[in-house]
């Protein structure tokens, strides 16, 4: 007897995918805010080599790895959210391809085609 509580695999492939889509946007919230850190750091080290003092080369190393920590971490999310999107990809293919298969079957089904083995019912008993 079949479990009534037990997800079929069309029914995970669809929670998969709302939760990549769920991360997508959380990650894309993370990328904007990781854009603008990264524009600050730009403008106060442009500020600094500007206006400041050139001779002070550790205030001019701090703010350089402040570009640089901020670009990190907007590669990183650019990174994630790639392979975020082929994880998508992956999972709506298999979701087309699991619909595909339960049409196809639900077909044989109704015309009395074909039995689990793809053969004819008749000739699937010998």
């Amino acid at each position: 007897m079949k479990n009534p509580f037990r997800k079929t695999p069309m029914q995970k492939l669809e929670t998969i995918i709302a939760s990549l889509m769920t991360r997508g946007e959380q990650l894309a919230t993370k990328r904007a805010m990781a854009q603008v850190a990264l524009d600050k750091a730009i403008t106060t080290r442009q500020q600094a080599l500007l206006s400041g003092d050139l001779g002070d080369q550790r205030a001019l190393d701090k703010l350089q790895a402040s570009v640089d920590a901020a670009a990190s971490a907007l590669a990183s999310i650019d990174d994630a959210l790639v392979l975020l999107a082929r994880q998508k990809t992956e999972a709506e293919r298999q979701l087309g391809a699991e619909r595909e298969r339960i049409e196809r079957a639900s077909a044989g089904r109704a015309s009395g085609c074909c039995g689990r083995d793809d053969r004819p019912l008749y000739a699937a008993a010998g």
